[in-house]
């Protein structure tokens, strides 16, 4: 949509909603911007290279004297000296290249009591305004709940993460401990230097939220008065007061209650050759969606963030060797393509720069299990290894018979193999996996562990964490998906599939007993985990992603109820559910890929292919 001109600096994250709420929001988000301004880029200490000129200076070598001093030297020559011995003379001042530091803005969001209600509204803007403030000064934005410590870090505003904001509801107001566990989670960000705390006047007037900024949100004191009052107390700037008028009764409950529309994505025609012969798998940020084409090169569909907005046209990626891709994924900002070269892993990019782990060959460490493929191989995942700090960048990928390997880049320098280019090895984690996911900053999948051969939920980040299964025996399949509040901070919301019927399911609240697993009707076939948000007062509950016996319709079945999702235009072939925004991706016999958002219960967007031209 086109946004009037003074809102157009928040349309990117105005645009996720319906107009109607965007426009109400971003008169929010305007005011709040104004209030809290700017975050202004500090240059790094020291001298740059040299980077043109900046003005005029007292004092240089006499090859930067201004032309117009050497006039006054051929025709006033006793002028010119005497200027030379005051020190009058003006030079050209040569600027100096000094990039912005990088800095790091977190928002850390009260979900107490006295902030229910209006005030997540404020909250809401406030997040659009600091996100778009972070952007416009080149920093990292992040954001999480402030109760919630062992939260996970946020990185923008999507519509998953705004019901995960409008979600996250506490009994308990914010505490001291709360704003300490925080800190001694960020300790090591040496880049943070913009911290935020969104919430009550409580909490502002806590002693251990001393030297952090506030935006205090409150209701009016008046009683018929639509309006909240939002205190701004920056750590280096005078404290503000401002009124926020709240839109009408009919759009706050909108907001707080249903803020995405129900408009279904009209249909986008593709050529024929971005049909989909394979199945589909989202990437770990839910951004994109990957299938194999039928010359076995690998079509990236992107994921807009709602029907309103414009899907982009997917695109074909093919390996410079002409093999089929085995493997794909999103690794920082390049599309990541894996081969299998001579029991090699081939890693290749497609986009953006400094691709970490480096692309190339990677050979197999234990040479009894090296990376296999195949012409029915399932399309799999590869996914990066979050962060750690101070060790090298690394990358997990799935081979086509479901075994896990750890891509690793030598220590030293690259070496030649059977002359052959190697950049690094490939460690063997597990076999048999059924399922992988990122979590937060770790990566969790369910299989084999290697080299005991156990079936265990593992956990891999800076250590591994494991979990034996909840039941004895092997289980026929496993999915993660989108729980939100439901979902475990280690582990997500995970479904294992324990007999023919049965589902173990692991929650929040941890490994569901026998009596509460979830019974997958017998006409139908589960093809995903998902949380099933229930009416206001009611906790939400998890459910199976199950696809009906006539094999074009898809529903929710959770413990208390069966809740049809949509039914396709043709039978479906494919699906597959994200675990990082609560979106499942189908594509039919007829070559149809549709992307579902859950939280909009509608298509996000249509892929149709058509004839090639």
């Amino acid at each position: 949509m086109d946004f009037p001109q003074s809102l157009a600096p928040w349309a990117q994250h105005l645009s996720i909603f319906p107009e109607e709420v965007s426009i109400a929001l971003g008169r929010l988000a305007q005011r709040i911007s104004l209030a809290i301004g700017p975050l202004r880029s500090h240059a790094a200490s020291g001298e740059g290279d040299p980077d043109g000129f900046d003005g005029l200076a007292a004092r240089g070598p006499y090859e930067r004297l201004l032309a117009s001093e050497w006039l006054l030297a051929d025709e006033m020559p006793e002028e010119f000296a005497r200027r030379a011995v005051m020190g009058e003379h003006a030079f050209l001042k040569i600027g100096r290249s000094e990039p912005a530091g990088s800095r790091v803005s977190l928002a850390l969001f009260d979900s107490g009591p006295n902030q229910m209600g209006a005030p997540r509204i404020a909250h809401i803007a406030a997040l659009i305004a600091l996100a778009r403030r972070a952007e416009a000064a080149n920093a990292q934005f992040g954001w999480s709940i402030l109760q919630q410590p062992r939260m996970p870090i946020f990185p923008g505003v999507t519509t998953s993460e705004v019901l995960q904001l409008l979600d996250a509801r506490s009994l308990n107001e914010a505490t001291d401990d709360d704003i300490e566990a925080w800190m001694k989670k960020v300790e090591d960000w040496q880049d943070l230097d913009d911290l935020w705390i969104v919430g009550g006047p409580h909490t502002a007037n806590l002693p251990a939220s001393a030297g952090i900024s506030h935006l205090c949100v409150r209701d009016a004191y008046d009683p018929d008065a639509r309006l909240l009052m939002v205190s701004v107390r920056g750590v280096s700037a005078l404290p503000k007061e401002i009124g926020l008028e709240l839109p009408e009764e009919r759009l706050c409950s909108r907001l707080l209650r249903d803020p995405f529309s129900d408009v279904s994505a009209e249909p986008v025609g593709v050529k024929g050759k971005f049909a989909p012969r394979s199945n589909l798998i989202f990437a770990a940020s839910g951004t994109k969606l990957f299938a194999r084409s039928e010359q076995g090169s690998v079509i990236a569909f992107p994921v807009p963030n709602s029907p309103s907005a414009s899907p982009g046209q997917p695109r074909l990626y093919q390996t410079w060797t002409g093999r089929q891709v085995d493997a794909a994924g999103r690794i920082g900002r390049s599309t990541a393509v894996v081969t299998a070269q001579d029991g090699m892993i081939d890693l290749r990019y497609y986009g953006g720069r400094n691709h970490h782990p480096p692309e190339g060959r990677y050979i197999c460490y234990n040479r009894d299990i090296v990376y296999k493929s195949g012409d029915s191989a399932p399309l799999q995942p590869c996914l990066r290894l979050p962060m750690i700090p101070g060790s090298q960048s690394e990358a997990l990928v799935v081979d086509g018979a479901g075994s896990l390997f750890r891509l690793t880049k030598l220590e030293n320098h690259a070496t030649l193999v059977n002359g052959k280019l190697i950049v690094g090895q490939a460690l063997i984690v597990a076999t048999n996996v059924l399922a992988i996911a990122t979590i937060g900053s770790r990566i969790v999948c369910v299989g084999k562990e290697w080299p005991d051969d156990e079936w265990r939920i593992m956990s891999i980040g800076a250590d591994l964490m494991r979990m034996s299964l909840p039941f004895e025996g092997a289980p026929a399949g496993a999915f993660f998906g989108t729980g939100f509040g439901l979902a475990d901070n280690k582990y997500g919301l995970l479904a294992l599939w324990q007999t023919a019927l049965r589902w173990s399911i692991i929650t929040s609240d941890g490994i569901s007993p026998k009596e509460s697993s979830l019974l997958c009707p017998a006409d139908a076939r589960a093809v995903g985990i998902a949380r099933m948000r229930r009416e206001s007062g009611k906790k939400d509950e998890p459910a199976l992603i199950v696809l009906e016996s006539d094999g074009r319709s898809l529903a929710l079945v959770s413990h208390s109820r069966r809740q049809p999702l949509l039914t396709a235009a043709a039978p479906i072939t494919h699906v597959t559910a994200s675990h990082a925004a609560p979106r499942i991706a189908y594509s039919t016999a007829e070559g149809e890929v549709v992307i579902y958002s859950l939280t909009h219960r509608a298509a996000i967007c249509r892929y149709l292919p058509t004839e090639d031209s």
